[in-house]
């Protein structure tokens, strides 16, 4: 680093959170069916703060930031 002091900085994070979704199907030709499903991931917020343990220096910290994500699919299915 700039001010020629070694840091060690370390995390561990596990995540826990649900999903919600919802999606159709439709058969729209024999063997053939068209798909649109959506889903919503929420794993809560997270704060993070990286301390080096050989100087007790905090190098990074911040909190509150959403962990979200939405997906959509759109499919074409060939049924055997």
């Amino acid at each position: 680093n700039a001010a020629g002091i070694a840091v060690d900085p370390r995390a561990s994070l596990n995540r826990t959170g649900w999903t919600a979704g919802t999606g159709v199907e439709w058969a729209f030709a024999s063997h053939w069916s068209a798909v649109v499903e959506y889903n919503y991931y929420d794993f809560g917020t997270t704060g993070l703060t990286l301390t080096d343990t050989t100087v007790g220096l905090t190098t990074v910290s911040f909190a509150g930031l959403r962990n979200t994500i939405q997906t959509g699919t759109v499919g074409v299915n060939y049924h055997f």
